[in-house]
């Protein structure tokens, strides 16, 4: 019986079949298609205000103008990271994992205790949350910390790299715990 799923699902084909690569790259492309309506619309407003700032471009924008549109347009994968995180810590699963019948369980004994903890620590190491980190670097850049901007923008940085690598992981094994599921003490199985 596989730990942590009902009993009539944990005894079924189903759930003992190996997650494939297909499901797994089809989760994160819809969670990050989840972001493209809001990115679209942030990006607009933040021109639409610029242009309408700047007289249709015929002006230079002030500091304070151009510190909004930046502001608009962190907004969007900020919000995008809020929504995952929360749908993650809450009920498991992103909206990607969930429409392909995934989700995030506890792999370890520690997360086992706390699993909405150890669910939120897995994607602030998602490749994803690269994004959050970088928008969070950019905004300390912006408000003259360059000294502590650089740790989220180290964090971003490492994040990125482990993303690469559990990309590779999901192309080579797609079974296997990828190096962000590893560092939270979580793991992808069947819901």
């Amino acid at each position: 019986m596989l730990a942590g799923l009902p009993p009539a699902l944990a005894s079924s084909p189903r759930a003992h079949a190996a997650i494939t690569r297909r499901e797994r790259l089809i989760a994160a492309g819809l969670d990050a298609l989840v972001v493209l309506p809001s990115l679209v619309t942030c990006v607009a407003l933040a021109v639409g205000w610029l242009l309408a700032r700047t007289a249709w471009g015929r002006d230079d924008a002030t500091s304070f103008d151009t510190s909004l549109a930046l502001g608009i347009l962190a907004a969007a994968p900020a919000a995008w990271l809020a929504h995952l995180g929360y749908a993650l810590v809450t009920t498991g699963a992103t909206p990607g994992q969930r429409a392909r019948g995934l989700r995030v369980e506890a792999a370890s004994s520690r997360a086992q205790a706390r699993p909405r903890a150890f669910r939120a620590l897995r994607l602030a190491v998602h490749p994803f949350a690269a994004a959050g980190w970088a928008v969070l670097a950019l905004t300390l850049l912006l408000a003259g910390a360059w000294e502590i901007a650089t740790v989220p923008a180290t964090i971003a940085t490492a994040v990125l790299l482990g993303g690469i690598g559990s990309l590779a992981v999901i192309l080579v094994a797609p079974e296997a715990r990828t190096p962000h599921d590893r560092v939270a003490g979580t793991r992808v199985v069947r819901s």
